[in-house]
């Protein structure tokens, strides 16, 4: 497993998922990308947030997206409201709805419209 320390007291080992590569390591978030059924999809992991922090995401996020070039996804379930308003903080927009196997509802966000 790899165990590294990375921007501070953020290890690198608990934050890799399976399928997920972190393309923006900050002390306070972690961007990372995932290829999955031809789509680029987007996961963060946030640690502490403020107006400062927001505004070092946001321009992350336009560099990421500048050097993709492509759209990038995100879905959102249907209950987490507190993450639909975050995507449409830094800028996303809804694309469309879907049904998830379980049977609740989720939202398809992009960077591109």
């Amino acid at each position: 497993m790899l165990s590294q320390w990375v921007s501070g007291d953020l290890e690198l080992s608990q934050e890799l998922r399976a399928g997920k590569v972190p393309v923006c390591i900050r002390e306070d978030y972690i961007f990372y990308l995932e290829f999955f059924e031809g789509l680029l999809w987007f996961h963060t992991d946030v640690k502490k947030w403020s107006a400062e922090i927001k505004n070092e995401f946001k321009k992350d996020m336009a560099v990421v997206e500048d050097l993709i070039g492509k759209p990038i996804y995100a879905l959102i379930r249907e209950d987490d409201i507190k993450l639909a308003r975050f995507a449409k903080i830094v800028g996303w927009s809804e694309k469309c709805q879907i049904s998830l196997l379980d049977g609740s509802k989720a939202f398809i966000y992009t960077n591109k419209v």
